[in-house]
């Protein structure tokens, strides 16, 4: 616009210093960092518990669902079902929990198996209140779960799945 209207030919440098010296704010975005979180003290307290669907041998789609221990990042238990389901993440559980015992918290993402996504309106009849099947398991097995609601927190579990070649 000042080039346009007043004939000054000024660089977006010179103008955003200007402003920066009138003391008014910049018009960017600030990106927050996120702080990686320490993982835990002792094996087998948090497990990771994740499903990838893709092309893992032949030609045919398959998921992958993993657990992982968060204090060493070692696979605990990687089962190959056709989809996620609860009964899969049930087997899954079953395996970890008897070969390493059960873990004080499962770290989830945020899939209808572990978290009610619909809403009220919804003709199923189940509250967005009401905890889901794998909720309820897991609290009467004193297990606490914990979601994780960005990629960046899921980071640890998605890094443990191959990239597709």
């Amino acid at each position: 616009m000042l080039l346009e209207e007043h004939e000054l030919p000024l660089s977006q440098e010179t103008v955003r210093r200007w402003l920066k010296e009138a003391g008014l704010p910049e018009r960017r975005k600030t990106f927050r960092r996120r702080k990686k979180r320490k993982r835990s003290p002792k094996e087998g307290q948090m497990v990771f518990l994740d499903g990838s669907f893709r092309v893992w041998f032949g030609k045919y789609k398959y998921t992958l669902l993993l657990a992982l221990d968060d204090a060493t990042g070692k696979p605990l238990y990687g089962l190959f079902v056709p989809k996620e389901t609860l009964m899969g993440y049930f087997r899954l559980c079953y395996e970890v929990f008897s070969r390493y015992g059960a873990p004080e918290f499962l770290y989830l993402d945020c899939h209808s198996i572990f978290l009610t996504t619909r809403g009220e309106d919804i003709h199923v009849k189940q509250s967005a209140k009401s905890p889901t099947n794998f909720q309820q398991a897991m609290a009467e097995l004193g297990i606490a779960l914990i979601y994780a609601h960005s990629p960046e927190a899921r980071g640890r579990i998605e890094r443990a799945f191959p990239m597709p070649s």
